[in-house]
Order: C-alpha cells, then structure tokens, then sequence
C-alpha cells in the first residue's frame, strides 16, 4: 500500500510503495494524502461488495458471485473483523474451524415499531336497489336521405281494347228485312263482303287487302291504283252517272261515250235477268236482253266491255245515279222493280249467296258470284242508303218508287264496305 514519507530538506515530496519505489512525485504533501484516501475508498467499497454477495448471493449473476469468492480470498487477510455472520444457516453444515475473535458489541437495534392498530369496523352498506329493466333500444333517428327519393313509376297504360263492331246502320222503325240487310252487310264472311273484288265476277279475299278490292282501282283505266276516298266521293257527287252504261253489247249499243236515247222517260228498272227480259217485253220492248228494255224506255245496267269492266263498283255507282235521278234519259229519280223486293228472303233462299243465275266464269265454290246475288245486293243498298228504304218492301212489281237520298247514311257504308272479307 502506498505511504507517504517525511519530506526532504529541499521540500520536495516522494512516494514510494510497500517495495520502496517511487510512485509519484509532488509539490506538497496534500497530493500524497488524497491518493492515499481514494485507495482506502476503493478498499472499503470492494469489502463491502464482498460481503453482500456472501450474504444474499441470490440477489447477483454468477459472474458477481466467482469475482467475489475470489476477491473474498485475496482481501481477507486485510480485513478480518469486518466479515458478518450469516443471516441464515448454510444449506450444508461447514467443518468446524477455529472460533472467530469476538467481535465489539454494536449499538443496539432500535426497537420494533408497534404493530398498526385494527381498522374500524365498517357499517353495512344497504342493499343496492334492484336494476330496472333494460329500456328497449331507441329507434334511431331518422337519416334525411341524400337526395329525395324518386317518385314511383306510373302504372303501365291499360291494353288498347280491340275496336267495337261498326255500329249498325240506322234501319227504318219495324222494317225486318232493313235490320236483315244491315246485318248481312256488316257480316264479314256472307258474300256481300266478298262481290267487292276488283277483279270482274271474282271475289275479294282477305289476304289481297283493301288493293284486292276494287275501290282503289281507276273504273276506265283499271290498272292503276287510286285512293279509296275518291271512289266515294266520285260516287256521292255523281261524277259518272252520264256515261254509256251499255258499253260492251253488240253493235253501236255498245261502243264506248254513246248514249242510247230512249223515246221518253226511262225510270231505272231493277230485278232478276228472267223478269227484267218479261217486264220489258211486256211493255213492248223486242229484240235482246238491252234492246228491248231501251225500246220500252227503261234503264238497266248491261256492262259487257273491257275499257270499264263491269264490277259491284260499277253497279253501286249506276245504283246511286238512278237514286239520285241522274241515269241517262231517266227523267226523274222513278225507281221500278220486275220482282218484288218483298218477296226476297235473305235468310233461305238458295238464290242468294250461290252460283244463281248468269255469270261469265264457273262461279261454283268460293271462286265468285252470279247475277242473282246481285239483285239481293241493289236491294240492301237501297234499304240503307234511302231514308224511305223501308218502303222497298211494300212495293209491288212495276209500282213506281223515288228513294230519299240519305247522305248520313250513305256516309256510314264506306266504313263497313272497304273492311277485307273474313
């Protein structure tokens, strides 16, 4: 261990260690004695390290615990009356060695501190009240929405209905045969529909449509096409009543823009061919089917030519001219019948709606129609185009007859007419 000498008549201080050799040199004795200071410092503090690794060596690593065994056998020599006794028996007992020196008595411990007085006892709390039930969970608050909500959509329009049946024609109070004439005239699949082809004597189908029948036809140049409205309104106006109704028969008769002239009025004469051929007769007429009834001075439809084919088209507008007074040599508007329309039986008859009569083509089947047909045809149009029409049946054969032209009720047939046949 380092000591400090006496200093030298120079005053200079040496220190030397336990060998004898010079350690440091100084200025003054102060030096020595603090180097002496830290050395016994650092004794102290390794003993004491020493001892508490011997007395609790739980509370170091190992490597505490080999560096102070070891350091424990260097220092003890050196510090002999500091070593503790244990705090507990060693777990193995140690071979008894010499007795230690007895050791000074220490201070005495400080009492014990008396132990903390018991806590007052508490009162009782009271029972704690029983939990309500739980509230039912709020509805939560309603949200605005983002934008307003899109109205709903409009229902889908109702189907369009199919279209009501024409109405019926206006027929005369109590007139039975009038109401069998409307009704056959509105009857899509009785013949009456079907004589409106525009081909001569054939009928109209449904699948030619309305250019099938013969309203869209020009009457002297029937190859081309013209609206059906003009028809009916050529024929209300009577644009063609002055016209060779002849055209087609033999000799000069027939040639076209010659009007026959008759030796004085001729009323429009209308029946079946046999008894038009017996009433001109017996009103003197001779000779064919046409030459006699002009001799008689009476006006009949006989159209045989090609330039103006005869057709119902042909036949409706020498019917509405005769209504209207307008045929040539007529005279007046003086209707006649060889046959009685009273004696017509729309319902029964084998005469009407069959090949009866005359025809140019083989009119057997559903290919096209006779003459008979036709005169239960001129019959109906008169029954409603006339507002007298119901007068038709109370006549007699040969009495004389004017129809009161309807235009309202010409008007409505056009309608029924132009629908194709079923």
């Amino acid at each position: 261990m380092a000591a400090c000498p006496a200093g030298s008549s120079r005053g200079r201080v040496q220190l030397h260690d336990e060998d004898g050799d010079d350690v440091a040199s100084g200025s003054g004795r102060s030096k020595c004695a603090a180097a002496v200071l830290v050395a016994v410092a650092g004794h102290f503090l390794i003993l004491a390290l020493l001892l508490a690794v011997e007395e609790q060596p739980e509370l170091f690593p190992w490597p505490f615990i080999v560096i102070g065994k070891h350091l424990s056998e260097t220092f003890e020599p050196l510090a002999p009356d500091l070593r503790l006794p244990p705090s507990r028996p060693p777990s193995s007992p140690a071979p008894p060695g010499p007795p230690p020196p007895p050791s000074e008595p220490g201070p005495p411990a400080p009492p014990p501190s008396p132990p903390m007085p018991p806590l007052p006892p508490q009162p009782p709390q009271p029972p704690f009240p029983p939990r309500p039930p739980p509230s039912p969970p709020a509805a939560p608050p309603p949200q605005p929405p983002s934008r307003p909500p899109r109205p709903p959509l409009p229902p889908p329009p109702p189907p369009h209905p199919s279209p009501p049946p024409p109405p019926p024609l206006l027929p005369a109070s109590g007139c039975q045969q009038c109401n069998q004439c409307a009704a056959l005239l509105q009857q899509h699949d009785f013949v009456f529909r079907a004589m409106w082809g525009a081909e001569p004597w054939k009928k109209w189908r449904r699948q030619q449509g309305l250019d099938g029948s013969c309203f869209v036809w020009q009457r002297d140049r029937h190859d081309r096409v013209q609206p059906a409205s003009r028809y009916f309104e050529q024929l209300h106006s009577g644009q063609h009543c002055n016209t060779n109704w002849y055209e087609g028969n033999a000799g000069l008769l027939g040639l076209p823009h010659i009007i026959p002239t008759f030796a004085h009025h001729a009323p429009a004469l209308l029946g079946f061919d046999e008894a038009i051929d017996e009433y001109c007769n017996s009103k003197g007429g001779t000779g064919g089917h046409a030459e006699a009834c002009i001799q008689a001075s009476l006006n009949i439809l006989s159209l045989y030519g090609n330039r103006v084919p005869y057709n119902i088209c042909r036949n409706y507008e020498w019917l509405v001219c005769s209504a209207l007074g307008k045929l040539p040599g007529q005279g007046s508007k003086t209707i006649i019948f060889s046959e009685a329309p009273s004696a017509l039986d729309f319902t029964r008859s084998p005469r009407l709606g069959h090949c009866s009569g005359w025809s140019p083509i083989d009119c057997q089947g559903q290919n096209g129609y006779a003459t008979d047909s036709i005169f239960f045809l001129e019959v109906c149009l008169y029954s409603q185009i006339c507002a007298n029409g119901h007068e038709l049946f109370e006549l007699k054969v040969g009495q004389p007859w004017q129809c009161e032209f309807d235009d309202e009720a010409f008007w409505e047939l056009p309608r029924i007419l132009m629908e194709p046949p079923g």
